[in-house]
């Protein structure tokens, strides 16, 4: 199991994605460039054009062309978004009183209450803490429970 990564070497990239497309919430099809794709690798994708937030693909099966050498066609499976959404929630340190806008990709037909477990992921996947209401940076002093 290997993970494809592209986002971070766009000169010599490893993968190249031709296309997307959704089947249903969760399975996807992908199309690209590159023999070393195999079944049970992962495909981080970047979304909303940025490297920082991504949606973590598994790849499910993979077909290779026999007409077009080095190209492929995958059914990769990832989050069931019916329709997906980049929020921005505004933060403050309690501890040093730092601003942050958390960007994180939710569900667009969730209310904003469930979208708090995207969020609490997004936040900790930052370096951030959240504890009993409160928040504090990686950078700043611990927070008093």
């Amino acid at each position: 199991m290997t993970d494809h990564d592209y986002r971070y070497d766009l000169l010599n990239p490893q993968y190249t994605p031709t296309g997307y497309s959704t089947l249903t919430p969760g399975p996807y099809q992908d199309i690209g460039n590159n023999c070393s794709i195999q079944a049970g690798d992962s495909l981080p994708i970047a979304l909303k054009g940025n490297h920082d937030l991504s949606m973590r693909l598994a790849m499910a099966k993979v077909r290779h062309l026999i007409d077009q050498p080095d190209r492929w066609l995958a059914m990769v499976c990832g989050s069931e978004l019916h329709e997906l959404n980049i929020h921005t929630w505004p933060l403050s340190c309690d501890g040093c009183c730092m601003q942050f806008d958390l960007e994180f990709a939710g569900d667009g037909a969730l209310s904003e209450l469930a979208l708090a477990p995207d969020a609490g992921a997004r936040l900790a996947d930052q370096g951030w803490h959240h504890c009993a209401g409160r928040h504090r940076s990686p950078w700043g002093p611990a927070v008093a429970a």
